[in-house]
């Protein structure tokens, strides 16, 4: 759009094109398109973070792409109301904006009776309502004729499709709406590291797995997909636990690039792809995932060892924060009763080492009577279902009344696996006043892990 000075600007600093195919990277925020594009298009802050990242990556590649234009009509899955529905619907003839909109969704971004009035409701001032289309919308179904869309995107809602079947089912109604030559700029989590985490609904990728998909479907990637990283800080993975925060403006963003998912090191990539003529899907070239692989894994192995090489707390409900409102008095709740969970922290993984923990739990002053815990530490491989028991204990709560229960206990933990504790009540009803949880880690003396 000539008269677009964003665009405009974009124009005289020079195009990406599939370079733009790449795994996010803390010094691409130091490139002047990247910074354009945030602070002008999206309306942001440049921040370091993936989805800021995805969606200023989204934009550059529509906009290379040439369909950000008066004409154009596009359609965006999974979006939400995040900040690029606004700056690619200001652009074009029109843009159908797709999610799970409805009431009752497990998704509090698109929870709504009214999906219009939603995503209106966070659109900036001036925003021209005529060109979006909001729809309730399953990502496997699009409900548009053939070659409806110069262009599809979608920001980290492709993983959450489901499993193979349904990621193919999806790619292959893109090909279908998509006009010859159409653009889909997809966003998704993927691993450094040999093997997809497939877990239902919220799956990270290998790159090889991804182009399979891809090649399957019916989809032409660009001919390069670059994971090279640099030696940015930011870049160092972080554990999940340690980086979800809560911002008003934007819920629930990753601050940093990388991150560890409990073993696995993972972080977005943007995929340009594009119908094949005829189905004829070409090779593509994956760059640099080797050396990034063994650098991020590396940082990784430091920050663990430093982070349990004394004792640090675990959160005793970080896998079901809710279940603190009921197994605290804090909240003056009912004590929990035999057969319900008590605690269950996050998945923590420790490598080969010996790994000491200990538990106080210290009952409440409304506790009537003695209760008893199972306490049963489980490992497993992350991203899979199987777990197995690698310690256990019962611990009698509330007898004498009022003291705190101490329960220390050493096991050896094996590289590949993740480690959560789970506290259950086993007879009784247990109300407890505080929960505490510390764990650290010991190197095995052959140096292993």
């Amino acid at each position: 759009m000539a008269d677009d000075e964003v665009l405009a600007q974009l124009a005289t600093l020079g195009r990406y094109g599939n370079a733009l195919q790449k795994v996010c990277d803390a010094e691409d925020w130091t490139d002047p398109r990247f910074r354009l594009v945030v602070r002008r298009a999206l309306g942001r802050r440049p921040r370091i973070h993936p989805r800021q990242w995805e969606q200023a990556a989204a934009f550059l590649a529509l906009a290379e792409a040439g369909v950000l234009r008066r004409d154009a009509q596009g359609i965006a899955f999974g979006s939400g109301r995040e900040p690029l529905t606004y700056a690619v619907g200001t652009r074009v003839a029109k843009l159908t904006a797709t999610d799970l909109y409805e009431a009752g969704t497990a998704w509090d971004v698109a929870r709504t009776s009214d999906p219009l009035g939603f995503v209106m409701g966070a659109a900036p001032r001036g925003f021209p309502a005529e060109r979006l289309a909001v729809h309730h919308m399953d990502m496997r179904a699009i409900t548009y004729p053939d070659a409806s869309f110069d262009f599809c995107y979608s920001i980290s809602s492709f993983e959450h499709i489901g499993d193979d079947p349904d990621f193919l089912a999806h790619l292959r109604e893109v090909r279908r709406v998509l006009k010859p030559g159409g653009l889909y700029a997809l966003t998704t989590e993927v691993l450094l590291g040999p093997e997809t985490r497939r877990t239902r609904g919220n799956y990270a990728f290998t790159v090889d797995h991804l182009l399979r998909l891809f090649a399957e479907a019916g989809l032409q990637a660009a001919p390069t997909v670059e994971m090279r990283l640099s030696d940015a800080e930011d870049n160092s993975p972080r554990p999940l636990q340690s980086i979800l925060h809560d911002d008003p403006a934007e819920p629930m963003l990753q601050a940093l690039v990388m991150r560890d998912l409990a073993g696995f090191i993972s972080g977005p990539v943007l995929f340009l792809l594009r119908p094949a003529p005829g189905g004829a899907v070409q090779p593509v070239t994956v760059r640099g995932l080797a050396a990034s692989t063994a650098a991020m894994e590396r940082a990784r192995v430091e920050q663990r060892n430093r982070r349990y090489g004394d004792w640090v707390r675990l959160n005793p409900f970080g896998h079901r924060p809710a279940q603190a409102r009921l197994s605290l008095d804090l909240w003056g709740g009912a004590p929990v009763a035999a057969g319900q969970p008590l605690l269950a922290t996050r998945n923590v993984e420790f490598g080969a080492a010996q790994a000491a923990m200990q538990v106080v739990l210290v009952p409440s002053p409304d506790m009537a009577g003695a209760g008893r815990v199972g306490l049963r530490l489980f490992a497993s491989r992350p991203g899979f279902e199987e777990a197995v028991l690698a310690a256990e204990a019962e611990l009698t709560i509330n007898e004498p009344a009022g003291l705190p229960v101490i329960h220390r206990f050493e096991v050896e933990t094996r590289p590949g696996l993740v480690y959560s504790l789970i506290g259950r009540v086993t007879q009784g009803a247990v109300l407890l006043a505080s929960a505490d949880i510390q764990a650290r880690r010991f190197p095995r003396p052959d140096g292993a892990g």
